[in-house]
């Protein structure tokens, strides 16, 4: 071979080394397009009719086909089942019309959100409700099948930022916190609605919840700490609050329905923006603290049908004006502690007022108890230290434990038909001057300490004084009653400087401290 022809045959060798590298990168090339593909196309592992694909672009799950989703695709080695919440990162779900169910066959519940869920859109064909939203924190718009009947217990628990939701108009059930910690969220309650789950709007965003006629049940604590209520409106077929059911809420307005029997325990509690409320006639008990707390709410009127009022109702709340009707009996224990009543009017009917009703209203200055009043508890005025003028019932003849202790406005006082005053009765008051007219039989111990009592003109039909009765009293003189007992310490540390004795004082007594 001649140098010429050797140059040829050098040239034709490289040209077809150049040839086959091309083509055999051919196939390498075409598999990493493959590869760095925006789009992959997955299928059902238990329904071919399934088909599943992915975005990577805008993280899109799209489910196609009919029948059930399994919620499952299968891996890359194309025989393990992968959750889809698990093979992608999922910012939209997107089932079409033909999708049945979601899950697997026989799941009481499903998720198909995580916190990387942004929207979910569900198709109408989608019968099963096992599906769950819970813990998806990221959740903002969610469009569900317009057939549902159910909102599943927790279904979307703890969305928190979930803010569009199309209500179907045919749910007739919400679950136990359905929508807990929704706070974003305001729906309208749907028409056919029939049962609420125990705090089943726990922390949401709902503003004013209107309760259809067709409601027949509401859990407990079902709008608890609500802090974007305005409003509310309970439908005629219920007969109860339950306990806790707007704790804490910021509710304004809450209109109560004429047939209603009970409020539960705590119902209203903490509702400090609640100023507008009127209790039916009809309404028969309201539970212990119903209406603690309730800062705003200025004036009540108590229905006369009332049978049983719990602990503290009112305690702690801002109510300045009350109007108790007849056909109430009983003021309860603590009913009305710590509240700043200026006003209460009460009926002829009452008769018993229990302990501490009154305790602190400090600006209460007058009360009237009409004569029907036969028993007070202990401290029923404890603390009310404003109080001036008091009328008591012709038909009352004890006043117990501290029932006037620290009512320091309290100067003189009408002790007509009273025989028995109790321990610490008096204690810390301004009564200055002490006449008791004969029917005062008994007095406790400590019943005028630390007053401000000055002169005793008449111990009416008292025998004996009992241990501290005019402690840290500003007594100076005192006469001693023919057959007076004086116990030891009946007037320790006060002012007095003159004693003048009877015939048949019992001496024996007065000794150590009793005048210390």
């Amino acid at each position: 071979m001649n140098a010429k022809q050797k140059m040829n045959w050098r040239r034709w060798t490289a040209l077809l080394l150049c040839l086959l590298l091309t083509l055999s990168a051919l196939p390498l090339q075409a598999l990493a397009a493959e590869a760095q593909t925006d789009v992959v196309t997955c299928t059902d592992p238990t329904n071919a009719d399934v088909a599943i694909t992915y975005d990577y672009d805008t993280r899109t799950l799209t489910v196609s086909g009919s029948g059930r989703f399994s919620g499952q695709v299968l891996g890359a080695d194309g025989s393990t089942a992968v959750n889809m919440l698990d093979a992608f990162s999922v910012s939209q779900l997107v089932v079409e019309e033909g999708i049945t169910a979601i899950g697997p066959e026989g799941a009481t519940v499903y998720s198909i959100a995580n916190s990387e869920t942004n929207t979910i859109y569900l198709p109408d064909s989608l019968t099963a409700e096992n599906f769950s939203c819970k813990g998806a924190s990221n959740l903002c718009e969610i469009r569900l099948p317009a057939g549902m009947h159910t909102l599943r217990d927790g279904m979307f628990d703890g969305c928190t930022w979930l803010e569009t939701l199309n209500m179907p108009q045919g749910v007739t059930e919400i679950g136990k916190r359905t929508f807990g910690g929704c706070k974003s969220l305001d729906v309208e309650l749907p028409p056919q609605l029939e049962r609420i789950g125990d705090k089943a709007f726990y922390r949401s965003g709902i503003k004013n919840a209107i309760l259809p006629d067709t409601v027949r049940s509401i859990g407990s604590g079902a709008f608890e700490q609500t802090r974007s209520m305005v409003s509310a409106t309970l439908p005629t077929t219920i007969t109860a609050v339950p306990e806790r059911m707007f704790y804490a809420s910021y509710v304004e307005r809450v209109s109560l329905p004429v047939g209603l029997q009970s409020i539960g325990k705590a119902a209203f509690f903490n509702c400090m923006h609640l100023t507008d409320l009127q209790l039916p006639e009809g309404l028969i008990t309201i539970e212990g603290s119903a209406f603690s707390g309730c800062t705003v709410l200025k004036e009540l009127t108590l229905p006369g049908s009332l049978k049983h009022v719990g602990e503290k109702v009112f305690g702690g709340s801002n109510i300045e004006i009350v109007h108790v009707e007849e056909g109430i009996t009983e003021l309860a224990p603590v009913m009305f502690a710590d509240c700043p009543l200026t006003q209460v009017d009460l009926p002829n009917t009452l008769t018993t007022i229990q302990d501490a009703a009154f305790y602190n209203c400090t600006k209460l200055k007058e009360i009237t108890l009409p004569n029907s009043v036969t028993q007070l508890g202990e401290g029923v005025f404890q603390g009310c230290s404003s109080l001036s003028q008091v009328r008591l019932s012709e038909n009352l003849k004890t006043l117990p434990t501290s029932t006037f202790d620290g009512c320091k406005a309290l100067t003189e006082f009408d002790f007509a038909g009273i025989t028995e005053i109790g321990e610490e009765a008096f204690q810390n008051t301004g009564i200055q001057i002490l006449d008791l007219p004969t029917t005062v039989k008994t007095l406790g111990e400590s019943a005028f300490a630390h007053s401000a009592l000055q002169e005793i003109w008449s111990l009416g039909g008292v025998e004996t004084l009992p241990t501290d009765v005019f402690a840290y009293t500003q007594i100076q003189t005192f006469d001693i009653p023919q057959g007076l007992y004086i116990a030891p310490g009946a007037f320790e540390y006060s002012a007095l400087q003159k004693v003048a004795t009877g015939i048949d004082v019992r001496l024996s007594c007065l000794h150590g401290a009793d005048f210390h």
